[in-house]
């Protein structure tokens, strides 16, 4: 038999359940511990930010790039990658017309060759 499936442990658990409910409920309509935890949390947020802020002006002032460098850096290499890609596009339909005007001047220079041994 399993423990959770065992009568006395089930009633346990839910003993358990519904006084951490309770207590839960208690704490959160205690306006003064309502505020405490808003007020850890709004501090924790801000030590948070606070210590971001140095870690990174220590990054910098030791030429460690950051997060966002590494993400900046990121898009223009994108951005760079996508103006590379039609600049090949272009290179490819300049070749495609010069090749066919090379062509074309050869057919008529062909062509004028021939004429001009037939009037011979």
């Amino acid at each position: 038999m399993q423990l959770l499936e065992n009568p006395f442990v089930s009633k346990i658990k839910t003993f358990g359940e519904e006084k951490v409910g309770q207590i839960a409920n208690q704490l959160l309509s205690n306006e003064t511990f309502v505020n405490a935890l808003q007020s850890f949390i709004t501090k924790s947020i801000n030590a948070k930010t606070f210590i971001d802020k140095n870690i990174q002006m220590g990054l910098s002032t030791i030429n460690v790039p950051s997060f966002e460098d590494i993400e900046r850096l990121q898009q223009k290499i994108d951005g760079l990658e996508v103006q590379m890609e039609k600049l090949a596009l272009k290179v490819e339909q300049i070749t495609d017309t010069a090749d066919e005007e090379t062509s074309a001047k050869k057919v008529t220079a062909k062509t004028k060759n021939s004429q001009n041994k037939d009037t011979k």
